[in-house]
């Protein structure tokens, strides 16, 4: 039975006892020390982590000719419950394939570069850049973490330096933010009263006891909830 949490903060060492306790870890940190069942796929099987940045100093319409020219995720399927659609993304590869001919950037089983934003500003911005994908990061253990903070930060001036060589609209682009940590995707997955199925996302199912939506896509299941 948990009672509570120990905390460590600027006023020292306290414990904060509670009459339920809400697993919010991400990685079920709670639920394993508590002992509680679960299940992890092993390292080299679980989906990559993603190290995200920003960029400042982009040429927006040189950016998206380039993007809807060069056809970049134009096309792509996204399953849209029973239908089918084509949906068009800002994703960009070309130049990180062009990086690698060119042996400026080595090519590495466990480092994928695809790079989509999601959003814009008017300043020439793209405050999410999600480009740096590793593989073999295991989300519970801290060397890990910190192998993967310190591998993903490098490839991303390596990435940058890519965009602005290859890419028009991006040649006086420059690092803007980079994420607070990793993105993780896969994790502890608690054994709980039931398990949403790839069926269950795929035909949008509905709980009474659900507390929120996700309209985006999910990954590992390859689909777009629209």
């Amino acid at each position: 039975t948990i009672t509570g949490a120990v905390v460590e903060s600027k006023s020292g060492r306290q414990a904060i006892l509670a009459k339920r306790v809400i697993d919010c870890t991400g990685d079920a940190d709670i639920a394993h020390f508590a002992g509680a069942p679960y299940h992890m796929e092993p390292v080299h099987r679980l989906m990559e982590s993603t190290l995200q940045f920003g960029l400042s100093g982009v040429d927006l319409q040189n950016l998206l000719v380039y993007i809807f020219m060069q056809q970049q995720g134009i096309g792509g399927r996204w399953e849209t419950g029973d239908e089918t659609q084509n949906l068009a993304s800002q994703v960009i590869t070309e130049p990180f394939r062009k990086a690698k001919e060119n042996g400026e950037i080595p090519d590495e089983d466990d480092v994928d570069y695809i790079a989509y934003f999601g959003c814009f500003t008017a300043l020439g911005e793209l405050p999410d850049m999600n480009t740096i994908h590793l593989y073999g990061v295991d989300p519970t253990d801290a060397q890990s973490l910190t192998d993967a903070e310190i591998k993903g930060r490098e490839r991303s001036m390596w990435a940058i330096d890519a965009l602005k060589k290859y890419v028009p609209g991006m040649s006086q682009s420059r690092l803007r933010t980079f994420a607070p940590c990793i993105g993780v995707r896969d994790s502890r997955r608690i054994k709980a009263g039931y398990q949403v199925t790839e069926a269950d996302v795929r035909n949008q199912a509905q709980f009474e006891d659900t507390i929120g939506i996700c309209p985006e896509f999910l990954d590992g299941y390859g689909i777009m909830l629209l």
